[in-house]
């Protein structure tokens, strides 16, 4: 008799198993992209009203939210690691906890939790002004190491009525043949 040869079963992984790994890919790709979409750039200027992700828009609201977020985090991994009895309760009176002195810090926050930042005006908010009212004429504006002087110029002046003129005839050079 030849002796049996042996191979190794492949090792099948349970469902709960699978369940777990797919659940852990799940939340490190959702967790990516929120990250990347709330982190994306906005154009340079401020005052544009827009633009860029929350991250860039308002950067005092993300610091709450991201802080509150990792204590979150912590408090329920220490809760499920460490804590043996009443361990729902703990749950919860800490999540609640945690919330409330969130939305505490973003009511005293100083000088305010979010910022309006003002746009730039519109061209059509600039069309009813006039060099008079911009800057009266003859006064001197003082910016630091340089003096401008608006001139004069007479303001009252109506326009005149213009009359068209004919233009001279031109004449048509010969061109020499018969």
């Amino acid at each position: 008799m030849s002796p049996k040869t042996r191979y190794q079963a492949p090792r099948r992984r349970d469902r709960a198993e699978v369940f777990k790994a797919v659940g852990a890919v799940a939340v490190v790709v959702v967790v990516t992209t929120a990250t990347v979409w709330l982190l994306r750039p906005g154009p340079s200027d401020r005052f544009d009203g827009g633009g860029g992700g929350l991250f860039n828009r308002q950067p005092r609201a993300s610091w709450l939210v991201a802080l509150t977020v990792g204590a979150l985090v912590v408090f329920v991994w220490y809760a499920l690691t460490r804590v043996r009895r009443r361990r729902n309760l703990v749950l919860v009176v800490g999540c609640v906890g945690i919330l409330g002195v969130a939305v505490l810090a973003g009511t005293l926050w100083p000088d305010g939790l979010l910022h309006t930042y003002i746009g730039i005006p519109d061209e059509s908010d600039f069309d009813d002004l006039t060099p008079t009212t911009l800057a009266p004429t003859g006064e001197t504006i003082t910016v630091p190491g340089v003096d401008i002087t608006i001139p004069a110029t007479d303001t009252t002046a109506t326009p005149t009525e213009t009359t068209p003129t004919e233009p001279a005839p031109t004449e048509t050079p010969s061109t020499g043949s018969p």
